[in-house]
């Protein structure tokens, strides 16, 4: 049994899974018997702890470290020196531990590079380039700033001085490490998957169901809609369906997209354990990729976790090939270009009771890839 220590964010985004992405990678090696700890990094902003009916049996020791902007150093000091203390204690009863850094909250890797500093070889860094970092086809023309030199060096000491470095698809690793050989040999793929047991008490949650009187097929989607994520001619293609099908969107919607159709509705985001009740009502989960005008998003977007989770069948709008589209055909799921008339067409044949398997993605069946991050 190991011991590996987690750095990383313990709260998630409204209606938003990003943020669990490395709490189940600490679950899944906490059921293969490690012995793992977070300490959470938490910013009064807006975000809300993961719910306690899915934590409250796991067995990982959570530290919270509330960070505020007014005292902020403070914070940081505070949890160094604590962070410091547990390595130290725990290298008395361990000859090595783990570990884990992740891109969010920012600068994060900085923590993972002074521990290998002070440990050295008794500490095995693993760092997680699960979101978009230095390379961002998100940045468009965003402006060069000290805080992007600061992320440069972090990624660059994380790629030399890492034992192993964690992503989410193969594009993804490729496109980040940018032909960094030495980064390329330290990596692992992880890609986004479920926890069995949060599975069955998520769909176990709240099981009261509303009488639905609504016959038409109902899709949804969870979170807002902007930036890269074009969904004007799906919500164009909506209006051809007002007679059969209605969705339904937790979050804000682009205000560029104009819409008049009555089978739209659009309600204001959701806290995670309220949006997974009302995503059990759905025929459909929506997820939109992110479309770029000279590359393929290679990125998988986070809210396939949702579907997984609720085993609702998926409606991808996403161009040929890219990761979303492949992870849709190998699961039985519905891949769509972002063209008005497929995506009106397909609509037309949408059938309730739709199947699909996302079994291969239970962390049940990924047991040898969490035992990759064993340096």
């Amino acid at each position: 049994m190991a011991k590996y220590i987690f750095i990383a964010r313990n709260t998630i985004p409204l209606a938003n899974p990003a943020g669990l992405v490395i709490y189940r990678i600490a679950k899944a090696l906490s059921n293969l018997k490690h012995n793992v700890e977070i300490f959470s990094l938490n910013k009064p902003s807006g975000e809300q702890q993961i719910p306690k009916w899915l934590t409250e049996s796991d067995d990982i020791h959570v530290n919270g470290v509330n960070l505020t902007k007014k005292n902020i150093l403070f914070s940081y000091l505070k949890f160094l020196f604590s962070l410091s203390g547990t390595i130290k204690k725990e290298l008395k009863k361990n000859e090595t531990i783990y570990i884990v850094t992740h891109t969010n909250p920012l600068y994060t890797h900085w923590i993972g590079f002074i521990c290998k500093l002070i440990f050295n070889k008794r500490i095995k860094w693993i760092s997680s380039f699960t979101d978009p970092y230095v390379r961002s086809p998100f940045s468009g023309y965003a402006k060069f700033t000290l805080g992007t030199c600061v992320r440069i060096l972090e990624q660059r000491l994380s790629f030399f001085f890492s034992d192993k470095i964690v992503f989410v698809t193969d594009t993804m690793r490729d496109f980040i490490c940018n032909g960094n050989k030495k980064a390329l040999n330290k990596s692992i793929v992880v890609p986004f998957f479920y926890l069995s047991n949060w599975k069955e008490k998520i769909l176990n949650y709240d099981k009261i169901k509303e009488k639905r009187n609504e016959q038409r097929l109902l899709i949804m989607h969870a979170g807002s809609i902007y930036g890269n994520r074009d969904a004007s001619k799906f919500i164009d293609a909506l209006s051809d369906h007002e007679s059969t099908i209605i969705f339904k969107n937790f979050g804000v919607v682009n205000q560029k997209i104009q819409y008049s159709s009555a089978n739209i509705v659009i309600t204001s985001p959701l806290p995670y354990d309220d949006m997974m009740v009302n995503l059990k009502k759905a025929d459909y989960i929506l997820i939109i990729d992110s479309f770029f005008k000279d590359i393929k998003n290679p990125y998988m977007p986070s809210k396939v976790v949702d579907a997984m989770y609720l085993h609702k069948p998926i409606i991808g709008i996403t161009e040929s090939n890219s990761e979303l589209d492949f992870f849709l055909r190998k699961t039985g799921n519905i891949s769509i270009p972002n063209d008005r008339k497929i995506i009106s067409s397909v609509l037309s044949n949408l059938k309730q009771n739709s199947k699909c398997d996302f079994s291969m993605y239970a962390d049940l069946n990924l047991s040898d890839k969490f035992r990759e991050l064993e340096c």
